[in-house]
């Protein structure tokens, strides 16, 4: 299901609002409006590691695809939760030359041969690499379909560690980062390990041509009003590496978070918030 984004939104609103004679009211109205087109509205309910029994009541919705700049689509991804019902998790599509580059799979096997065949045969930019940012089963689920597609996976040398302990299946390589090193290229993308958060491996992306952000599940949406599962979290270096995301990726214009919608660079101050608040 590929469904294009209007011109005037990302660079009116996204990008470009207080140049405008747009009141930034209306620009997240349209945004609001685009979005609820394409996906469930049940953002900021938690986050990539809740633990409930699934429900088979509710059926999966199927993945949705909205497009954030003219090379960078959103994929948004459902599992069905008996507490929180359909809850969705982001990734993203990055168009590379004649290719794409995967940040993150689907939930499901299943589900992330929806994105790769969407790739493939709408986006037309079939996907040649795959960058996974923790090792959680939203982020990893899907590891198994990427690799029987012959295509080059990578993850944290840490994330394939605890992949493999916890019954989800590692990218074939791993990635050499320390916390705070320079960030690696992957052609149009930037993927830096700002060191614990969320978990002990999460990792960012940036696509510094269209100003994206993928701040994964280190980073909060706008709806959240707590940190959501902080199982495998680090409370007490979580707002280190929010900062260190916000030095090194200063420029950034869109935030997209691991679940919720797209918003500002305020989400990294959001997020701060509601580590500090946590702690006290």
């Amino acid at each position: 299901m590929r469904e294009a984004v209007p011109a005037y939104l990302p660079s009116a609103c996204f990008l470009g609002w207080l140049s405008t004679k747009l009141s930034k009211n209306w620009c997240y109205k349209m945004i609001s409006k685009k979005i609820l087109r394409v996906v469930v509205t049940v953002f900021g309910l938690g986050s990539s590691a809740v633990t409930a029994d699934t429900s088979t009541e509710q059926r999966v919705p199927p993945v949705k695809f909205l497009q954030l700049s003219e090379t960078v689509w959103m994929h948004t991804s459902y599992k069905v939760f008996k507490k929180f019902g359909a809850y969705p998790s982001n990734g993203l599509v990055v168009v590379d030359g004649a290719n794409s580059i995967l940040i993150d799979s689907a939930w499901t096997d299943a589900q992330t041969t929806e994105i790769l065949d969407w790739a493939r045969n709408e986006l037309g930019h079939p996907v040649k690499q795959a960058i996974f940012t923790h090792a959680h089963s939203d982020k990893m689920g899907g590891v198994g379909a990427v690799q029987a597609r012959g295509i080059e996976t990578h993850a944290l040398a840490l994330s394939n560690q605890i992949a493999s302990a916890s019954g989800l299946m590692p990218a074939e390589f791993d990635l050499t980062l320390n916390q705070n090193d320079k960030a690696l290229n992957f052609g149009p993308v930037e993927v830096f390990y700002p060191g614990a958060g969320h978990s002990a491996d999460n990792l960012v992306a940036y696509v510094p041509e269209a100003g994206i952000l993928f701040g994964g599940c280190l980073i909060r949406s706008a709806r959240a009003k707590r940190l959501g599962n902080i199982a495998d979290a680090n409370l007490m270096h979580w707002g280190d590496a929010v900062g260190s995301v916000q030095q090194q990726f200063s420029d950034a214009t869109l935030v997209v978070p691991g679940h919720g919608e797209p918003a500002g660079a305020e989400l990294l101050e959001l997020t701060f918030q509601l580590v500090t608040e946590h702690g006290r």
